[in-house]
């Protein structure tokens, strides 16, 4: 019989795995250009796994979400801002509170825009490979970073405000089960 340990580690694991799928079914429907949870899957995959293990969560919910929607020419660079993602956000949710969820998800959108962007100037069939060229790119993504934010924002929030409610349901009961106080 597992014990209440366990249970919380599969609780973890199941959790993580509901969005995981999640993520990559939601990329696969019809949504609002750069609306998807996949940065606030890094951001969550930062503050509650290790840093040697965190980053593989949304890499590969990336790598298989694109490919089943067709490769891009970007993806590396995209795919790049989510291991960052996934670092930062292990720094910042240290401590768990709406100021730290807030700048995570900030920090998030800044990262995924500057680095995805870079890759489309760097690509040079869309932007001369010039300073102008790169200023331009910047400027005409600035429409798409609002989406971008307010996915992180929204889906990063739901993410760890539902982990963290459930999460301690099932803390409290093991709590309750080992005589453990609760201050």
């Amino acid at each position: 019989m597992a014990t209440r340990k366990n249970q919380l580690n599969y609780f973890c694991i199941i959790f993580t795995a509901t969005l995981f799928i999640f993520t990559i079914i939601f990329r696969q429907l019809p949504h609002s250009a750069n609306f998807a949870p996949l940065g606030a899957l890094a951001v969550f995959s930062g503050a509650f796994f290790s840093t040697r293990f965190a980053f593989f969560i949304p890499l590969s919910a990336a790598m298989l979400s694109d490919l089943l929607i067709g490769m891009h020419s970007v993806v590396f660079y995209t795919w790049t801002s989510y291991i960052v993602i996934t670092f930062i956000s292990s720094y910042f949710l240290r401590r768990r509170n709406l100021v730290n969820i807030l700048l995570a998800s900030f920090s998030s959108s800044l990262i995924f825009f500057t680095v995805s962007n870079f890759g489309v100037w760097a690509e040079g069939r869309l932007y001369p490979a010039t300073l102008e060229g790169l200023i331009n790119c910047y400027y005409n993504a600035i429409p798409f970073f609002r989406n971008t934010f307010l996915s992180d924002l929204v889906f990063s929030s739901i993410f760890i405000s539902v982990y963290l409610v459930l999460h301690g349901k099932y803390w409290r009961s093991y709590a309750k089960d080992k005589n453990i106080s609760m201050v």
